[in-house]
């Protein structure tokens, strides 16, 4: 059955989506579809332009239509290989960012599945489009099959060649020329040249080649005509893909742009993956991590993949403030119970997949002296490190001395991963004045290390770094004075070995220090001090919360932040406000001669959390987007 196109084209046209990600066989599919074939046949002339080789299972009727032009003579070579400008692995994923003129920007994840036949199955989120099965022959082409259902127990399936091996400027080539019931049906592909494109994913532009898509129907007098165009970035794949409204190809219908690519051990950009409920304590494993949402544990891997969950509850309690502990012994979960004692931690063994193991382990019980605690215990902080078989427990106590003297003590205790105490609790005076509140600590393989605001009142204000060994001894105390009002808003950054103090000084500019091994600051006097400290070039939005929620993990920090500047005319993102992560290298040393930090831009909808997950090669962090009201990982990749 045959029918114009004023109605189901005008559709299928609107609604776009044929190209993109999966190449031209899915809008040639789409073509038929929305013409209503029938009958059957074969004879359909093979991608390429030729009338065998591929395999059309269509209701064609004839040969070609003699609508594609006659192909000119291909310049120089361009790529000599396309199999890098079309990755096919199991597990890739990339993700989209589409933008149509008066509906605003939506978008779409792509993920290759495991095929027949050592082949690959490309699935789209949008579930309108059909799965697209993708294969290297062996002369080194790119070639798709998809297979649409047109009802009445019929379907449709076409193969043809989304990109040849070799590939040179100007090369003109076939992907489906065939008539089907009395509509002639042409779409081919022409390389136009490599281009530089703006893309979410990357802050500068990335290399990648285009090819342009044209495709025509004709229906007796009646013809359509559709232009598209096609991005690929080697070791990628498809980083942009737009409908164009006429043969200009100056104004789009759509334009669908790379957020991320996560290419397993490499990747780009930024993808998102549905989380589960509200993420309130994280741990950091080897291949993975293990987030508690209220009562259950979720365990993912690298990707951000949901792989297993379990409860930590044992009743009739109903455990809150839990911490998950990773250590060499494995994971532990540390929580107190709701209406029962406040000065211990019950204390847990989880197994891979975060569910409770055998029974409690024991306790972790806050040593108090002969004061009180300034912060309840359920603030008293713990902490652990996955290659380590210690748990450290640390708070503030304060003494009653009489006539309104009283002094504060900073207090460590060891445990092993049982809950046994290792020795006699560690205690430090502080300064009279001192504020009272949790210290900052960082729990690394072989040592703590704390990070404390002293004095402020009778003495002058300081900020104290301590590195205790697993053993209790201390292995560097320093205490550097402070010269900036805002100073006091102090962190430490840790990268394995590295570590920096980083604090916003009063001319609202983010400083930072590298510290030695000693602990002592490098090429730098132990004040800390904005004219003497190295500055990091961050954008004025990014500033405001410096230096909180700052992640660093292999060699580069990740800075999550907001930035609400007008951004029209940038293609990148439509919106005027958007959540960004910046991307820093901080160098060996003084992190004022590093360049000004890469941006990658998110959802105007989207707010970066602050439980971010480190790896070597990148970061996954908690976003709330506001447009679904729910909790998404995102990957930000080196």
């Amino acid at each position: 059955m045959a029918f114009g196109f004023g109605s189901r084209m005008d559709g299928l046209m609107a609604s776009r989506r044929w190209i993109g990600t999966l190449g031209g066989i899915t809008l040639v599919a789409a073509m038929l579809v929305a013409c209503g074939g029938g009958g059957g046949g074969d004879g359909v002339p093979a991608a390429g332009g030729g009338t065998g080789g591929g395999t059309v299972n269509s209701p064609a009727t004839g040969g070609s239509t003699g609508l594609v032009p006659v192909a000119p003579a291909a310049g120089q070579v361009l790529v000599s290989d396309s199999a890098p400008l079309r990755p096919l692995s199991v597990g890739l994923s990339w993700q989209y960012r589409q933008f149509t003129p008066f509906i605003g920007p939506s978008r779409t994840r792509v993920t290759m599945l495991a095929g027949t036949a050592g082949r690959v199955i490309e699935r789209s989120s949008d579930t309108s489009l059909a799965d697209t099965e993708l294969f290297r022959n062996a002369e080194g082409q790119t070639i798709g099959s998809i297979s649409v259902p047109l009802g009445a127990g019929r379907s449709l399936t076409i193969s043809g060649v989304e990109l040849p091996r070799e590939l040179r400027a100007g090369q003109q080539f076939t992907v489906y020329d065939a008539r089907t019931d009395g509509i002639d049906i042409a779409f081919w592909r022409v390389v136009a040249g490599f281009e530089d494109v703006l893309v979410p994913a990357s802050p500068n532009p990335v290399r990648a080649l285009r090819v342009d898509d044209r495709a025509t129907l004709r229906n007796g007098t009646q013809t359509t005509q559709l232009y598209a165009s096609t991005w690929y970035a080697p070791d990628i794949g498809v980083v942009r893909s737009v409908e164009w409204t006429d043969a200009t190809r100056t104004a789009t219908e759509s334009d669908d742009r790379l957020v991320g690519f996560d290419g397993g051990g490499r990747g780009f950009g930024a993808v998102t993956t549905s989380a589960v409920g509200t993420l309130s304590a994280r741990a950091v494993l080897e291949d993975g991590y293990v987030t508690l949402n209220n009562t259950e544990t979720i365990v993912a891997d690298r990707s951000g993949k949901q792989v297993a969950s379990g409860s930590i509850v044992r009743a009739p309690e109903e455990p809150y403030a839990a911490r998950l502990l990773p250590t060499s012994a494995g994971l532990r979960v540390a929580t107190l119970a709701r209406f029962s004692v406040t000065d211990r931690f019950n204390l847990d063994a989880l197994d891979a997949n975060g569910r409770l193991l055998g029974a409690r382990l024991g306790t972790l019980p806050v040593q108090s002296g002969d004061g009180f605690i300034l912060s309840t215990p359920s603030f008293v902080t713990l902490a652990s490190h996955r290659a380590s078989p210690v748990i450290w427990m640390s708070y503030i106590e304060a003494i009653d001395q009489g006539n309104g003297l009283t002094i504060r003590y900073l207090v460590v205790q060891r445990f092993d991963a049982n809950g046994q105490p290792l020795g006699a609790r560690l205690q430090w005076a502080l300064p009279t004045g001192t504020f009272g509140g949790t210290p900052q600590v960082e729990a690394l393989p072989d040592e703590l290390v704390l990070v404390l605001r002293e004095g402020g009142v009778q003495e002058p204000e300081r900020v104290r770094v301590r590195t205790l060994g697993n053993d209790g001894t201390v292995r560097n105390d320093r205490a550097y004075q402070v010269s900036d009002r805002s100073v006091p808003m102090v962190r430490l950054i840790v990268d394995g070995a590295a570590r920096w103090l980083a604090w916003r000084a009063d001319d609202g500019l983010a400083r930072a220090w590298r510290l030695g091994a000693d602990g002592a600051p490098v090429g730098v006097p132990e004040t800390l001090a904005s004219a003497q400290a190295a500055l990091v070039p961050l954008p004025p939005r990014l500033r405001e919360q410096w230096p909180f929620g700052v992640v660093a993990a292999g060699g580069r920090w990740t800075i999550p932040g907001s930035d609400f500047a007008s951004l029209t005319g940038d293609p990148r993102t439509p919106a005027t406000g958007h959540a960004v992560l910046a991307l820093f290298d901080p160098g060996a040393g003084d992190v004022r001669n590093q360049p000004a930090p890469a941006l990658i831009r998110l959802e105007a909808s989207e707010l970066v959390g602050s439980l971010a997950i480190p790896f070597g090669d990148r970061t996954l962090w908690p976003v709330t987007s506001s447009a679904d009201e729910r909790d998404t990982a995102v990957i930000q990749w080196r």
